[in-house]
């Protein structure tokens, strides 16, 4: 904590500074340099051949011949008798007569941005020499002299400019990468729900700041989840409560159905009391199921190779018996086609009585529900599909997310009635044990809520469909 806080401008700005500050010294040694060259001959002057020239004025108006060698470098010149006609020089022929009346007329300045000297030689004859006021790189360079030492100068100091800003940039950036992985970490440890760890801290406020507002969530987000454990804990707790207390008169009222059954009953007595076993054996079974869910232990159920037909036969028986508990109205549409389902039976009529008993609770009673079985193929499988729609009020969004989820009681709504969030997450383990899956989604034509069981299926299919 005792480390001096600078804020993210600071942090920009020293590094602005410090190029400026590098940006200078370049050009300060630029400027050395040209000084330098300049004294040492690397560099002629721009007024190198005028001073050359005024200097040899003397020697080149008394030698005999003038050569080429006696003409300062970068040069033209041409040599002409009083009259005008050409001797010898290295003028371009198309441009000698021009420069003959240039020297006419006493006008030193070309067309082409250069300049003429002229020397009376004491012979009589004319010496013009055409030179340009301009730095030129001493000895024979013709690259670097098509560039010119005033190009030069502005090149290298782009380019160093350049790489300073190139190598101060990977510099900030590895010192502000290193500053933000603090970030980085805390974020990525609270994504992974590891909330048991100290705060980092940094030099910089901006950082600092976001550093506090993480450690804040943290906390927050930490103190929500054990609230939540403990409420899960205590759910678990009032459900594995509920079963065993739910366990003793269930266990009486079998006994008293088991005891009527061995009386003399007659048959309408008799069916009742069958229906009294039947029904409890489906409640032990819920029970058992619901400590299963309780405390995560799901059993490998026994499979067994089932008809798609007589399946779906008593998809549709079932859901008239629940139908016709409620005394509301049904509408079938079922499936004749012929399939082979490798599944556990009493586990596929378990997760549809699941999903016909959330139809019952929340659909419309005077319009009743809507029940259908088909083949359909997805994702080149072939699968049984059993659905059931309501004419309720559908699904929220909330729910179609999270319907599946243990324990999710959903929208209130929606789920007027109390319930412990347990039947679609018992009945989409099951169909997803089997290799199929569970789908939440609100019916067009219905505008309830429909859910189906896509349960897989194996081999060829044959047959129609009946309605």
């Amino acid at each position: 904590m005792g480390v001096k806080k600078q804020s993210l401008y600071q942090f920009f700005l020293k590094y602005t500074v410090q190029i400026c500050v590098n940006t200078v010294l370049i050009v300060g040694l630029l400027v050395l340099l040209a000084a330098l060259s300049g004294v040492s001959g690397l560099i002629l002057p721009a007024n190198y051949a005028e001073v050359q020239l005024k200097k040899d004025r003397e020697m080149l108006r008394q030698v005999s011949v003038i050569s080429e060698e006696m003409i300062p470098p970068y040069c033209t010149y041409g040599v002409y008798k009083e009259n005008g006609r050409w001797l010898y020089g290295n003028f371009p022929e198309e441009i000698r007569e021009q420069n003959w009346e240039n020297f006419e007329t006493d006008t030193k300045f070309a067309s082409d941005g250069k300049y003429f000297f002229f020397i009376e030689r004491e012979n009589g004859e004319v010496c013009i020499v055409k030179y340009a006021l301009k730095a030129y790189f001493a000895g024979d360079h013709p690259v670097l002299n098509r560039i010119g030492p005033e190009n030069m100068l502005p090149l290298i100091f782009l380019v160093l400019f350049l790489l300073q800003v190139i190598v101060f940039s990977r510099i900030f950036s590895k010192r502000l990468r290193h500053r933000l992985l603090v970030l980085n970490q805390a974020t990525e440890k609270i994504g992974n729900n590891n909330l048991d760890f100290e705060r980092e801290h940094s030099d910089i406020k901006e950082i600092e700041e976001v550093l506090g507002s993480l450690e804040h969530l943290r906390k927050s987000l930490k103190m929500s989840l054990e609230e939540q454990w403990e409420m899960e804990i205590k759910r678990e707790e009032e459900l594995s409560a509920l079963a065993h207390d739910i366990k003793t008169p269930v266990t009486i009222i079998r006994g008293n159905a088991e005891l009527l059954n061995e009386e003399d009953l007659n048959t309408e007595q008799r069916e009742c009391s069958e229906a009294i076993l039947k029904n409890v054996e489906q409640i032990e079974q819920y029970l058992q199921a619901m400590r299963q869910v309780i405390h995560n232990e799901f059993p490998e159920e026994k499979t067994e190779i089932l008809e798609g037909k007589a399946l779906s036969e008593e998809f549709i028986k079932k859901a008239e018996e629940i139908a016709a508990a409620e005394n509301i109205k049904i509408s079938i549409e079922k499936c004749a086609e012929k399939c082979k389902i490798k599944g556990n039976r009493k586990e596929l009529l378990r997760a549809w009585e699941n999903l016909v008993g959330n139809a019952v609770t929340y659909t419309d009673k005077e319009k009743g529900i809507y029940v259908f079985t088909e083949i359909k193929e997805r994702d080149g499988n072939s699968f049984l599909l059993a659905g059931v729609s309501d004419y309720g009020q559908g699904f929220s969004k909330e729910d179609l997310l999270h319907g599946t989820e243990r324990f999710y009681r959903g929208d209130k709504s929606r789920h007027g009635r109390e319930h412990q969030g347990l039947g679609l997450f018992i009945a989409s383990n099951i169909v997803k044990a089997q290799g199929g899956s569970l789908v939440l989604k609100n019916s067009e034509e219905t505008g309830g809520g429909q859910t189906q069981l896509w349960i897989l299926t194996e081999g060829e299919k044959e047959g129609q469909r009946d309605e």
